[in-house]
């Protein structure tokens, strides 16, 4: 599952007892799976979950309302926010969470449904419900790429691209967008031989390539977020990808196929907290767990240990 900071400090740990006491909950009424569940359904389901002395106030938002029911959730004086919302719905919520201190509960409501995973080890919106009452509080670490959270992985290179192609082929189509995106995807792939990211950990002298992945934790995580493990903990695992031809691709594709792609020679694997980088645009087209977006210059990732308080299964590995 997450990677877990240390439990909350003395004054949260005098608070978990309450913590789910004062629930408010913010529904994405435009979320991924949002076709699975209706408003009233969640709102008793909740409820029952929690008990008849638990406070639960449910806000449903459209598009566009999100960020403001987000808002209106953290200011409310809850003692936890419930989140039901895909990943950057998750993203928005977290970046509160971190700022306020309020532990958030993201529920699975989404398609690709990162945080929740990492956090109940599972995609099961009833499962999840159910499973409220044995919540603990705990935090848990996160990546950062120009302050932007992330909880998994980040990449640049050709992953931009590809990643924005697989966006575009979600219904409905824009056939106009997912021919754009198409073109941008085999473009890319000539540009990363062209281009460069130079990178460097720990300080250290910066090193070039042509792709870069970073995961929290570690990649074992990536394969299987709902798998418990504890490798690399409180690190960041980055894999710096050298493509100097399309036989280079060819081979590294080879081995990612048999499983075996950190044996691949123009791959280099680096274990760290802190990661400067220097790419050639202003605002490079990146993944953050797997949704494309760009952000403002990214010159530095790091690693940010317990920023964000969660609520989670007690049973966490890593929670302590």
């Amino acid at each position: 599952m997450a990677s877990f900071g240390d439990l909350a400090s003395a004054p949260d740990k005098e608070m978990t007892g309450g913590v789910m006491d004062n629930v408010a909950a913010v529904i994405n009424l435009a979320a991924g799976s949002s076709g699975l569940f209706d408003v009233e359904t969640l709102d008793a389901q909740i409820k029952a979950a929690l008990g008849p002395n638990a406070k639960v106030e449910i806000r449903p938002a459209q598009p566009g309302e999100v960020e403001s029911a987000l808002k209106w959730a953290f200011e409310s004086g809850a003692s936890s926010v419930l989140i039901v919302g895909g990943d950057g719905t998750a993203r928005s919520a977290a970046s509160l969470a971190m700022e306020t201190k309020i532990p958030m509960i993201p529920l699975p409501g989404g398609t690709m449904n990162v945080l929740p995973k990492l956090v109940f080890g599972h995609a099961d919106l009833k499962r999840a419900i159910e499973e409220l009452p044995t919540l603990k509080l705990a935090h848990m670490d996160v990546g950062r790429a120009a302050n932007e959270p992330f909880f998994l992985t980040f990449a640049v290179g050709v992953a931009g691209s590809l990643a924005k192609f697989r966006e575009s082929m979600r219904p409905p189509r824009d056939w106009n967008e997912v021919a754009s995106s198409a073109l941008g995807a085999a473009g890319a792939m000539g540009a990363a031989y062209r281009g460069r990211i130079d990178w460097s950990a720990d300080g250290r002298k910066m090193r070039p390539a042509q792709s870069l992945v970073v995961a929290v934790g570690g990649f074992s995580r990536v394969l299987s977020p709902e798998t418990p493990n504890d490798d690399n903990d409180h690190q960041l695992q980055a894999a710096a990808l050298r493509l100097r031809s399309h036989w280079d691709m060819v081979r590294f594709g080879a081995h990612a196929l048999t499983g075996n792609w950190r044996q691949a020679k123009n791959v280099q694997l680096i274990e760290t907290q802190v990661i400067d980088l220097a790419l050639g645009s202003r605002r490079p087209l990146v993944v953050l767990d797997g949704e494309p977006m760009r952000l403002a210059k990214v010159d530095q990732l790091r690693l940010d240990r317990g920023a964000l308080p969660v609520m989670a299964l007690p049973q966490a590995p890593a929670a302590a």
